[in-house]
């Protein structure tokens, strides 16, 4: 089964907060180890359980980015295309509406 892109987008997120809390506890503080370690524990319960907080955040805002295009697109091209036509009906008969 092929993952889908949320499950590669935590994947790599995973990634980079651990490469990052890494960097930071090595050249910073050690205490951004414990980021590193909320991480691997994080991804580990996942594991077992199938809840990953990333995973529902991700999915939220996914959905919410659909939601909004559609929303967006669905109000404004009505408009648009209304005040295209007014435009163009004023041109054709040469009156400003």
């Amino acid at each position: 089964m092929k993952p889908s892109n949320v499950d590669r987008l935590v994947f790599r997120i995973a990634g980079i907060f651990v490469l990052a809390s890494l960097g930071l506890g090595y050249f910073v503080h050690p205490a951004w180890f414990l980021f590193t370690a909320f991480v691997g524990l994080n991804m580990f319960q996942a594991s077992f359980t199938g809840f990953c907080p990333m995973a529902k955040i991700l999915k939220k805002w996914e959905s919410r980015q659909e939601r909004h295009f559609v929303i967006n697109f669905t109000v404004s091209f009505p408009d648009i295309l209304a005040t295209k036509i007014t435009a163009g009906l004023g041109a054709l008969f040469g009156t400003s509406v």
